[in-house]
């Protein structure tokens, strides 16, 4: 694959399950998590990341035209969090959807 998502916990990948064509991945309430993104082509790409379809990067709602991460050709890059400032980041944490960021802003 020229592409590849891992998610980790503690550092480690955790089991994804395809069902329908869809990945699917079990959090564990309250557990931290980051993204691991890995571009395994010859040129750099640029990576859109979201999170219940807000990106990371600013919590705006997500798009091919938005705000992304840019990997180096054969390389790869794990996102701690959401993006708060230059300097700061929010850790990702696994919840229930009715504790989402979404679900509280209504979207």
């Amino acid at each position: 694959m020229a592409y590849r998502v891992e998610i980790l916990v503690k550092g480690k990948p955790i089991t994804r399950y395809i069902h329908n064509g869809d990945t699917y991945v079990e959090g564990r309430a309250s557990s931290n998590y980051q993204i691991k993104l890995f571009n395994d082509t010859y040129y750099r790409a640029k990576a859109v990341v979201s999170v219940d379809g807000l990106s990371v990067l600013d919590g705006e709602a997500a798009s091919n035209d938005g705000k992304g991460y840019l990997i180096p050709a054969r390389s790869s890059i794990t996102i701690d969090g959401w993006r708060i400032s230059d300097a700061d980041v929010r850790e990702f944490k696994f919840g229930s959807k009715k504790d989402s960021y979404n679900a509280k802003t209504g979207n």
